[in-house]
């Protein structure tokens, strides 16, 4: 079956919350066929003044749908993640 579409993870490394966005994102991308792109912040001069610290980013067809909390200690919300993901990829 072919993927649903391409999320992509905007993320650095050394980043606790992007690795915990990184292995939920690829549990979900198993069971709902999406392709799952990751993007280093730091490659890029661009997305790195664009997203600054707030990473980790999941963003569908260049639209942003979840973003690291504002308390930065919190992980993505899985539920709320899920869905947002349903809802843009149409699945």
């Amino acid at each position: 079956m072919p993927a649903a579409g391409t999320v992509t993870l905007y993320t650095r490394s050394d980043c606790h919350l992007c690795d915990e966005a990184m292995l939920l994102l690829t549990r979900m991308a198993a069971t709902m066929n999406f392709r799952l792109e990751a993007v280093d912040v730091d490659a890029d001069p661009a997305l790195r003044e664009q997203y600054g610290l707030a990473v980790p980013v999941v963003a569908v067809g260049g639209s942003v749908i979840a973003t690291a909390p504002l308390d930065a200690t919190a992980p993505l919300d899985a539920s709320a993640l899920r869905t947002a993901l349903i809802e843009t990829l149409g699945g």
